[in-house]
């Protein structure tokens, strides 16, 4: 083989090797892409919407989704009905991965306090009257014409 012959087969072998090296460049480069996507977005799928559903309505369809469910506490609320799920943790349509637990509010329906009518500790006549602040809970003496605010909203009939 010639000095010339011998150099173009040089360029022929380099210029190979380039290419397969570049092609090998861009499927590793695909491949860690690919890879990055799966773990970070694919394999995660949306938390199902279960709020304003009964808990037992909620736990068929956290289960049938593939998830598990499980009510961690119940707390007053005037808007949703007692028994139903107000809020969940993650929240409706953020994502999670197949299999994990949806943790969730449990209503306990609103909050009420009932007065009795009649006599009270003191044995006055206390009856509740309107009040213009609001958080404070007013009492009125029959005995005394007076009115009272008690800032802990404790039921507090006034002295004479």
């Amino acid at each position: 083989m010639t000095r010339e012959q011998y150099g173009q087969s040089a360029k022929k072998r380099h210029s190979r090797r380039g290419r397969v090296l570049l092609i090998l460049a861009v499927l590793v480069a695909v491949a860690a892409g690919l890879l990055t996507w799966y773990i970070t977005d694919l394999r995660y799928v949306d938390t199902p919407v279960l709020t304003s559903s009964s808990v037992a309505d909620a736990k068929k369809e956290a289960e049938a989704e593939g998830f598990e469910f499980k009510q961690v506490r119940k707390d007053f609320s005037e808007t949703f009905l007692a028994g139903t799920v107000m809020s969940t943790d993650p929240k409706p349509g953020e994502k999670i991965l197949p299999g994990s637990t949806i943790e969730a509010i449990v209503s306990k329906g609103p909050d009420r306090v009932y007065i009795p009518e009649g006599n009270f500790r003191d044995s006055r006549s206390a009856r509740p009257v309107s009040c213009s602040r609001p958080k404070i809970s007013c009492w009125a003496s029959a005995a005394t014409s007076t009115t009272r605010a008690s800032p802990r909203g404790e039921s507090s009939a006034p002295t004479a």
